[in-house]
């Protein structure tokens, strides 16, 4: 029967630090609205389409070695990221939120068919800009 006790006192301070960060995250996602959860993915691919933009421009004028394309790839990462940040949330809570709330946002999103709209159109110029680059490691391969 001693184990039970060495668990159980080994398990409260866990379940304390557990109960202290679900409570964190319900207070940093207190804030969110569908509004500003879609406002913050408009930005975040906003800043994505711009870091895919500068990467086609480097490939196309065969600039780059990898060393710059991996440190452009990163810029572009912390861009994303930088851009998430400005709305006040991470990509975490952000994501933790349209799991908690999935119903909920598409029901906003039917409601508000403008913000759908924009949607759609940062996710094609992404899927545009994505099929007219070639993979780092292809264009790598191609400058030898």
């Amino acid at each position: 029967m001693a184990t039970p006790i060495a668990f159980s006192r080994l398990a409260r301070p866990f379940g304390f630090i557990l109960l202290c960060s679900s409570i964190t995250a319900v207070q940093a996602q207190s804030g969110l609205t569908p509004a500003v959860y879609f406002e913050c993915q408009i930005a975040a691919r906003q800043a994505t389409v711009a870091g895919l933009e500068e990467r086609k421009a480097m490939l196309s004028k065969g600039r780059g070695t990898n060393a710059e394309r991996q440190a452009a790839a990163e810029t572009a990462r912390s861009r994303v990221t930088q851009a998430f940040g400005k709305c006040g949330y991470s990509a975490n809570v952000l994501g933790a939120y349209a799991h908690r709330n999935a119903d909920l946002l598409q029901t906003w999103l039917a409601e508000n068919p403008q913000v759908q709209d924009r949607l759609d159109a940062e996710a094609r110029r992404v899927a545009s800009l994505a099929d007219q680059a070639p993979p780092a490691e292809d264009a790598a391969s191609t400058q030898r």
